[in-house]
């Protein structure tokens, strides 16, 4: 027990393949589940083997019923900015600005990837195609029946590896599905942006755009509203919190938050503000 104790709280010389496995089903990921990741090694400290051995520990919880999902998104700033650049997205070449991890799964053999020209998402296992397959076609990113969408769809479960829940891309799923949700988080209108899918085809793809505005309002920007749903999340037992080397990993079902942020709206309590303003 203190072997394991030790190396979980990071006090040797890194992580291995066993202690990820370990903190994973401590964390209450089981075999057959859907998880979704956001990950940083560095948030982590040294992991003996680097991202492959990350990968490989997620793989052999899910196990082979299981499906194991990552964000390869290749936005750099914001949604705007990358549409405007110009720069057409190739779900077989474009590399993920999301983290190590991230790209070296979206490379891993039989791994599929959606198409869009700003969120993707790569997936591996049996509900990848089904997790990844229209994201094209969603008339926002993490609408119904885009990956978030469907991870919620599927009682999937999010996995915060490295990195504190401000960065969950599954806020932005609530607000796509929440007709009267009280921001006005995107841009007017639609934008077109191009993209080449597996077969070589290249055709746009219609969008619509976060307001790059709203940013400095979110979550990861305000440590009082990340502290307020943080501490919902886990009073109501849906956050579980696990030490791992020299951070930590969360994990929470993508229904779950769904609904902890219904609740928490009523309360006038957004990813933007913590209580209704005048």
């Amino acid at each position: 027990r203190k072997y394991y104790s030790d190396r979980l709280l990071g006090r040797d010389a890194g992580l291995e393949r066993a202690d990820l496995e370990l903190a994973f089903r401590e964390a209450g990921l089981v075999e057959g589940d859907l998880v979704l990741v956001h990950s940083a090694m560095s948030g982590l400290g040294l992991v003996q083997g680097g991202a492959e051995t990350i990968i490989e520990a997620l793989r052999t919880v899910l196990g082979p019923s299981g499906t194991l999902a990552m964000p390869t998104f290749c936005v750099r700033r914001s949604m705007l900015e990358q549409v405007e650049s110009g720069d057409v997205f190739d779900v077989r070449r474009t590399p993920s600005q999301t983290g190590k991890v991230t790209e070296v799964f979206r490379q891993y053999p039989e791994v599929v990837r959606s198409v869009h020209p700003t969120h993707s998402v790569a997936a591996l296992g049996p509900r990848a195609t089904w997790l990844t397959a229209e994201h094209h076609r969603c008339p926002t990113a993490f609408g119904v029946g885009s990956p978030f969408g469907r991870l919620i769809e599927a009682q999937g479960k999010i996995l915060c590896l490295g990195v504190r829940i401000s960065y969950i891309t599954s806020y932005h799923a609530f607000e796509d599905q929440t007709p009267d949700f009280p921001e006005a988080v995107y841009l007017p209108g639609t934008f077109h942006a191009p993209v080449v899918d597996q077969e070589g085809h290249r055709f746009d793809v219609v969008l619509r755009i976060h307001d790059p505005q709203m940013s400095v309002r979110r979550i990861e920007k305000r440590p009082e509203v990340l502290k307020c749903i943080r501490d919902y999340l886990t009073e109501s037992g849906r956050l579980q919190t696990i030490p791992l080397g020299k951070g930590t990993l969360h994990v929470v079902g993508a229904r779950e938050l769904n609904d902890a942020l219904g609740e928490l709206l009523l309360q006038g309590i957004t990813i933007y503000s913590r209580e209704k303003e005048a």
